[in-house]
């Protein structure tokens, strides 16, 4: 006996080693040519990524840039002074000019850390008017010229160097944003023109390393800390573009209107997916080791006796608990026996109780979507009747009330047991009776009902909530007439219920969110359709061959839900 336990045991140490090994040679040939691209572009998707942040923080920074000076060039304050500044000259005209500047360094102070200059420019372009006209040297560059002759005096300039006088007084590369400053009346002159130096440098040397290397570009280059960039015989139709040796990762910016462009060695990419697969290789590795010793260990544990305990409780789980397994030996395995047998004992006895439970949730979840729908419809009633009143037709009111205590009393006689369709379509038809009130005749419904189908019972208030839904949130909207379809057809022995309309429809945005709250994936602070949620869940508690409830919309286009139940659960 003890020999055999011992040829067992090397035998499932062998096996399990050669599975092992065989497992590892498998999955390091599948890492190898699979995993390493999958890391490449996991890669390059982390780097894009990283690209995008920085496209949006320029983006944003830039759209900022441009409100900011759009306040600026409204201010009546500096249009009524730029244009006495105009039209005055000696003492006046220096008074005019420190006003301007006044009002300018107040916006400076708020400004953003993004803007590293703000002055204003007369209207004739000459000179700025600014302390000592410190800025009267920048605006005689070539670029003033050139975005004056382009860009007719509104928009982003060509990148150039200016003064930041207001800090380090130092030389640095800026691009301006420049509006003017317009007299609204019937003139509409230009008094002068406000430019924001915009510093890219200042911007990105938080975010962005020393080595990385970018660009921003349109149709062609506009700013770059990369030298020797040809956009020649690049093609950047693609947000990722692969061109000798190097990755381009584009990302465009909606406000500056231009891209973002960060380059990526092929090397640097390779490295680290070289860097990542050796890791996942390190950990597969020292856990087939671990798999192995604990193989190994388990291996001394494993007896004969064992594998017969364990074919009897299979056994005993296939006759439902209720074969008993014989106590033999002295040893562990027979208290592990005895109390297998016990278990297996509570075990049944739990079965029939959870059961029973079972049963009675059943029943408690059903009596609480009913009591949710029937409030929810005597709601939907009362607004009718407020509707009425306001309107003064009473003789309608007698009617409406006499319709509605009708339905109240078939909900109140029904609400635990099932309907047959036919009396479904009838209580439809009551319902609508009531909505033409408040409509005018401007909702009608449809039945498309088989008439082999309507002797079938289904429990109650379950098409109502969906013609509801269909009324209130999809032809009520519309504000002309609208039609609710209901069609209830047989399959292959399943029956179809389908309930449409030609009303507003959803957006894939609101139905993706109804979808969701419906099968409990959503958000848990969103408002959805009460109705929609309790036919959906009980149906799921009612038909156990029931599809669910499944939505076709679009916007304009109207609303479709449907579900299918087998035949046999509906008789």
């Amino acid at each position: 006996m003890k020999m055999s336990f011992r040829h067992v045991r090397s035998r499932i140490a062998v096996y399990m080693v050669t599975v092992l090994a065989a497992t590892l040679f498998i999955c390091w040939i599948m890492m190898y040519s699979y995993f390493r691209d999958t890391l490449r572009q996991q890669v390059i998707e982390d780097n894009y990524n990283t690209i995008r942040q920085i496209a949006a923080k320029i983006d944003n920074d830039y759209e900022y840039v441009v409100n900011y000076a759009s306040i600026i060039a409204y201010n009546e304050s500096i249009c009524e002074n730029l244009e006495q500044y105009n039209n005055s000259a000696g003492f006046q005209k220096f008074s005019c000019q420190m006003a301007i500047n006044n009002t300018i360094s107040n916006y400076r102070v708020l400004g953003k850390d993004v803007i590293a200059s703000l002055y204003v420019v007369d209207r004739d372009s000459s000179y700025t008017v600014a302390p000592s006209g410190v800025y009267d040297e920048t605006i005689q560059q070539d670029w003033y010229k050139d975005f004056f002759a382009a860009k007719n005096g509104l928009g982003v300039s060509a990148i150039h160097e200016s003064t930041n006088y207001y800090f380090t007084h130092e030389k640095i590369e800026t691009f301006s944003y420049i509006i003017p400053f317009v007299k609204y009346d019937l003139s509409f002159k230009v008094l002068g023109y406000l430019v924001v130096d915009f510093s890219l440098e200042n911007i990105l040397e938080q975010i962005i390393n020393v080595e990385d290397q970018y660009f921003i570009a349109d149709e062609q280059l506009f700013y770059s800390n990369t030298e020797e960039i040809g956009l020649k015989n690049l093609n950047l139709t693609e947000d990722v573009t692969y061109y000798e040796g190097k990755y381009f990762l584009k990302v465009y910016m909606p406000s500056f209107q231009k891209n973002f462009v960060g380059i990526i060695e092929e090397r640097t990419i390779d490295e680290s997916a070289s860097g990542a697969l050796g890791i996942v290789v390190i950990t597969f590795l020292t856990g087939g080791l671990l798999a192995l010793v604990l193989v190994v260990y388990l291996s001394k544990t494993i007896t004969k006796p064992v594998s017969r305990l364990t074919e009897g409780m299979k056994k005993s789980v296939e006759s439902g608990f209720s074969a008993e397994l014989e106590v033999t030996g002295r040893d562990e395995l027979t208290e592990l026996t005895e109390i297998f047998n016990t278990m297996q004992s509570d075990i049944k006895a739990l079965i029939v109780q959870n059961e029973e439970s079972h049963k009675k949730e059943r029943e408690l979840q059903f009596k609480y979507y009913m009591s949710k729908i029937n409030p929810h419809f005597v709601y939907n009633s009362l607004n009718c009747v407020i509707y009425l009143v306001r309107k003064q037709q009473y003789q309608d009111i007698i009617s409406f009330i006499r319709s509605l205590i009708s339905i109240l009393k078939r909900n109140v006689a029904t609400v635990d047991t099932s309907v047959t369709i036919k009396e479904e379509e009838e209580y439809l038809l009551h319902y609508f009776d009531i909505l033409k009130y408040q409509y005018n005749d401007t909702i009608s419904l449809a039945l498309n009902i088989s008439e082999e189908l309507e002797d079938l019972r289904i429990a109650s208030m379950i098409l109502y909530p969906l013609v509801e839904n269909s009324v209130f949130h999809g032809i009520a909207p519309l504000g002309r007439e609208g039609l609710v379809q209901v069609r209830i057809d047989e399959e292959g022995g399943v029956v179809r219920f389908c309930v449409s309309d030609n009303g507003v429809g959803m957006t894939e945005e609101r139905l993706k969110e109804i979808v969701e709250y419906i099968e409990d994936s959503g958000p848990v602070n969103f408002y959805g359709n009460i109705g929609l949620k309790n036919v959906s869940d009980r149906l799921k508690l009612l038909y156990h061959s029931c599809s669910g409830l499944k939505f076709a919309s679009e916007r304009e286009g109207g609303t479709t839900i449907t579900f299918a139940i087998a035949k046999e659960e509906l008789r």
